[in-house]
């Protein structure tokens, strides 16, 4: 497994930490029949994930962009 996934998995399984342990191979939860402060976290840590991942790949993209725009800068 290549180092950003594991990173991701593990940041995932912080995250969710506190919420209601799933039965295993079952990613289904019935987010209706829990209480509303429950739905606001699932929701809140949902966007931090997101988040999460799209800041990681703009500085994959920045990085990109400055190693082919100065290729000597990271070289030397």
């Amino acid at each position: 497994m290549s180092d950003a996934a594991e990173v991701i998995r593990v940041m995932k399984n912080f995250w969710m930490a506190s919420m209601t342990p799933l039965k295993r191979r079952n990613g289904n939860q019935h987010l209706h029949c829990k209480t509303e402060e429950y739905r606001r976290s699932v929701r809140r840590k949902m966007d931090a994930y997101h988040r999460f991942i799209r800041i990681g790949l703009v500085g994959q993209g920045i990085m990109g962009a400055i190693s082919t725009s100065v290729p000597l800068f990271l070289t030397s």
